[in-house]
């Protein structure tokens, strides 16, 4: 993060000024996704995707696994994300269509405050993905769990 610090103390550590101890951890569990939009065609069998999600918050990024051939994608994948300020900070999830010989094509995205999501500890959260445009429900549906682990002092 974006971040300025000055030592006015001369026994405080610098590195504990520039780079202070997260809050704590978001563990967020991505079950599966329903609906996702078919962007793969072929001749012989019905349309699909190759969904990846690709993970955002505060200046850390992650991305799950490709699950090829599906639109209806079971993920079974655990992502671990420190968060500094809870009440600030957003999550960023965007699914893509992972494609070899071109570019990725857009599925959908969910924008979330972490503290919604931190509140929510330990229940399943399904959210609508948002078109480019942010209209909902017309790119399938995203399953996950999130856990939060303060960090002690």
């Amino acid at each position: 993060p974006n971040r300025m610090g000055f030592r006015l103390d001369c026994a405080c550590e610098m590195f504990r000024i520039l780079k202070p101890r997260p809050e704590g951890l978001l563990k967020i569990m991505f079950i599966k996704a329903e609906g996702l939009l078919a962007m793969d065609m072929t001749l012989v069998s019905k349309k699909t995707s190759d969904p990846v999600l690709s993970i955002r918050c505060g200046a850390m990024s992650s991305e799950s696994p490709v699950v090829y051939g599906t639109c209806d994608p079971t993920f079974d994948w655990v992502c671990l994300l420190p968060i500094d300020l809870p009440h600030d900070q957003l999550l960023d999830i965007e699914v893509f269509d992972r494609d070899k010989f071109k570019p990725d094509e857009f599925l959908g995205r969910i924008e979330n405050k972490v503290v919604d999501l931190i509140e929510s500890g330990g229940k399943d959260i399904c959210l609508e993905l948002c078109d480019a445009s942010g209209n909902r429900g017309y790119n399938g549906k995203l399953y996950f769990r999130t856990e939060w682990r303060p960090l002690q002092m």
